[in-house]
């Protein structure tokens, strides 16, 4: 994040979250703690662990046909299935789902050309790699905090 694009956020205020009072007030922590509360859109997770992504699969059926995908090498599914098998084989593993690829290979076990997954076990999986942030989060990634200094600095800028 600079200072640039945070000043942005705080002048047009794309999602409507009302910055305009507090930036006439000079008000950054309230501005800060704003930018930062909880409930703000999805975010792509950084670190999904290994046991979460498997519970998701196994409640769903998915893990069977993951793992039947990755046996068959004659089939369509196989790199894509065998990739997904070596990430939840791993027992200190967590997925980074910010990384685009990460995010192909989700997408790619799903309805489609490969179709190791349902609807409904895609869904799972991605519903695990993701949660609910803040704006800061929304806007610059998971863990993205803003402070009261950084809102001053870029108000003022």
């Amino acid at each position: 994040m600079t200072p640039s694009q945070l000043k942005a956020e705080l002048t047009d205020d794309p999602a409507g979250l009302g910055y305009a009072a507090l930036v006439a007030a000079g008000n950054d922590a309230a501005l800060a703690a704003l930018l930062n509360a909880p409930g703000a859109g999805s975010v792509n997770r950084r670190e999904v662990p290994r046991g979460e992504l498997l519970e998701a699969l196994a409640g769903t059926g998915g893990l069977a046909a993951v793992y039947a995908a990755a046996v068959d090498p004659q089939g369509a599914a196989f790199s894509v299935a065998k990739a997904a098998t070596l990430i939840l084989d791993d027992p200190l593993g967590t997925v980074d789902y910010t990384r685009a690829g990460t995010r192909a290979l989700v997408a790619a076990l799903g309805p489609g050309a490969l179709a190791v997954l349902t609807a409904q076990q895609l869904a799972a999986l991605q519903g695990v790699c993701a949660k609910s942030g803040s704006r800061a989060e929304v806007l610059w990634g998971d863990g993205a905090t803003v402070s009261a200094q950084q809102v001053g600095e870029a108000r003022n800028s």
